[in-house]
């Protein structure tokens, strides 16, 4: 690494002094190598886990060595990176700044790993010399001897340990053998740490499955028991069923087939119940059953039923009965055919009252076609609503300026947004009782005030508004004259804007009235109108059939009017 703190140094040099009293001449070497490998080696065979492991290599390895800094190194296998997994002696940054070394790095700790020997640089000159790109990559700093010994078991490395003293120093043989037998105890204790963690992963993966396999059997010892309650709940609704069972035997002969006697299979009361039939005194029901079918397409029915009988295959029918109190209901009947012998049969029939599918078909049906005009009428309205917006466009380009104002597109973008506004009442409309032919205009208008109203820049817009229907068309032309006529008084007028809708003798009258200074005297609106006006006039003469009268109050102030028929032709 960059830099490596020494302030240790003399704490751990001192563990190698000989006691006090004792004659340092006297020391052996080798016997106090073996003694800390052996202390080594039962503190390393007392660790569990990896992290217990490096912790033991990085506070009592570096000591036995007399090292001042230190790292150990694990292969990730994800990625194939050192990743520094304990260290002692190095500066913060030091370890922040490379938490994983790509084995591919010209570094004393990459190289070892990589060539699976211990590399031994005794000099800062030596390291500098064999590792020139050392500084450049922030790996070395104000340190002397570099030691990186690999960790190989079994010929696998599993990541390297690298060590640092603080000045330049030898390393004779006996001392390099030394950090070589260390590394191989650090690596072998590493091998076991990571061979209990995998069995302690197997043993909980095997766990974890067991309990899956026991939840997985109690899962389907509660189907099993769900099972034994279905069957039980079909027992009994078999013995109530809302349908008409019966069976019976049919023979083959001369090409037709000849039915036996019908057995019922429900209960009697209970399908008098179902299907109340007229029975004669002392008939059987399924006699009067048959006798209160409706005698249409009798003989199709026979056909059918005889054809499928010969041939084995299952078939549907579908008829109508009159019940004991003349109301009429459709029966759909499922009958099961299985052979019982040369030229007879076996027949089952389920009898089931489908009037309430009959009805709810032909509803659907109604709605498919009303939904069918009302995507076309959905269809026709888009289309004269953005022939709306295309017009307004034409108008504004027939103004012959190049650039449109911002107040322009301003009104442009409101008369979009009342579109869209209609359109959503229309959507809400079809949605509660799909119609939507005729638009309550007090309830349009009031949202088209509100959305003006959000826009007027604190002046008041108040509504008089009856209540009047018209239909989708005219309706959508109306809130446009009036969403133009208020934008127009906000915008020339001044104080509050009011907007009165009125109906009489068959005339509704819109009129938008401000406070300003009114329109200039001799106004004509066929001769003066700007592309506002005009797109008011175009409507209310085209759409509402009607006329528009503009005007200056005597108390001050523009009115613009609007009246037209209620009703007109579409």
């Amino acid at each position: 690494m960059k830099r490596f703190l020494a302030d240790d140094c003399s704490n751990r040099d001192s563990a190698a002094r000989p006691a006090p009293g004792a004659d340092p001449d006297q020391r052996d070497p080798a016997h106090e190598r073996l003694a800390i490998l052996q202390k080594l080696a039962v503190l390393l065979a007392g660790a569990g886990t990896l992290e217990e492991v490096a912790d033991s290599i990085v506070g009592s390895g570096l000591a036995a060595v007399r090292a001042s800094a230190g790292i150990v190194a694990l292969l990730d296998d994800g990625d194939g990176q050192l990743r520094g997994v304990r260290a002692t002696g190095l500066l913060p940054e030091d370890l922040s700044r490379w938490p994983m070394l790509p084995v591919h790095l010209s570094t004393p700790l990459c190289s070892a790993f990589r060539l699976g020997r211990p590399l031994f640089c005794e000099t800062a000159e030596h390291r500098d010399a064999t590792f020139p790109r050392l500084p450049d990559a922030g790996l070395a700093g104000a340190c002397g001897a570099v030691v990186a010994l690999p960790l190989v078991v079994g010929g696998a490395a599993l990541g390297a340990i690298g060590l640092t003293w603080p000045v330049d120093r030898r390393f004779d043989p006996e001392e390099r053998a030394f950090l070589t037998a260390v590394a191989g105890l650090c690596a072998q204790a590493l091998a076991r740490a990571r061979a209990h963690d995998a069995h302690r992963a197997a043993q909980g993966r095997l766990e974890e499955q067991a309990e899956r396999i026991a939840a997985q059997n109690a899962r389907l010892e509660r189907l099993f028991l769900e099972s034994e309650e279905r069957a039980a709940r079909l027992r009994r609704v078999l013995a109530t069923a809302r349908c008409l069972l019966w069976e019976c035997e049919v023979r083959g002969e001369d090409g037709q087939a000849h039915w036996e006697v019908p057995t019922l299979c429900n209960d009697a009361d209970g399908v008098v119940e179902l299907l109340p039939i007229a029975l004669e005194p002392d008939e059987p029901y399924l006699r009067g059953w048959r006798r209160a079918r409706l005698p249409e397409g009798d003989d199709e029915r026979r056909a059918l039923a005889s054809s499928s009988i010969l041939s084995g295959q299952d078939f549907s029918l579908e008829y109508r009965v009159r019940l004991r109190d003349g109301s009429i209901r459709w029966i759909h009947e499922d009958v099961s055919v299985s052979p019982l012998g040369q030229g007879r049969w076996r027949t089952v029939g389920v009898c089931t009252d489908v009037t309430a599918q009959k009805q709810a078909r032909l509803e659907i049906e109604a709605l498919n076609q009303r939904l069918q005009r009302a995507m076309v009428e959905t269809h026709h309205r888009v289309k004269n609503n953005l022939q709306i917006v295309a017009a307004m466009v034409d108008l504004q380009l027939m103004e012959g300026s190049s650039a449109v104002p911002r107040g322009e597109l301003v009104r442009l973008s409101q008369h979009i947004r009342t579109l869209a506004a209609i359109h959503e009442v229309l959507t809400c409309e079809f949605q509660a009782d799909g119609g939507t032919e005729w638009l309550e205009m007090d309830d349009i208008l009031g949202r088209l005030i509100g959305m003006l109203q959000s826009a007027s820049a604190g002046r008041v817009v108040r509504p008089r508004l009856c209540s009047l229907a018209l239909s989708a068309r005219r309706g959508t032309s109306l809130a446009l004259v009036a969403a133009e006529l208020v934008a127009n008084a906000l915008k020339h007028g001044q104080g509050d804007v009011e907007v009165g809708l009125e109906v009489e003798d068959g005339h509704a009258r819109l009129e938008v009235t401000d406070s300003g200074h009114g329109y200039p005297p001799g106004f004509d609106a066929a001769r003066d109108a700007h592309t506002g006006l005009e797109l008011v006039q175009t409507l209310a003469v085209l759409d509402l059939k009607g006329d528009t009268d503009f005007q200056t109050r005597p108390e001050g102030g523009a009115r613009a009017c609007v009246r037209f028929p209620i009703t007109v032709p579409e």
